[in-house]
């Protein structure tokens, strides 16, 4: 599924890349798929592709879980 409409960036894509631990954040993604977000719709669909991937959970989250 496109994830990036501007770059023609696939959630395939976001997976295979996931695993680099320089690939931190959407940005971070863009960069290593040699493009530059555009409009930015794409920003948090990807941080959230990438912390599924990772087992991360969003700060607000961990703080939610914690009380």
């Amino acid at each position: 599924m496109y994830v990036c409409l501007c770059n023609g960036i696939t959630d395939r894509d976001v997976e295979r890349i996931a695993d680099d631990p320089a690939v931190r954040t959407p940005q971070c993604v863009h960069a290593a798929l040699n493009a530059a977000p555009q409009c930015g719709q794409c920003l948090d669909y990807i941080a959230g592709i990438l912390e599924e991937i990772r087992g991360d959970s969003p700060p607000q989250a961990e703080a939610a879980s914690t009380f």
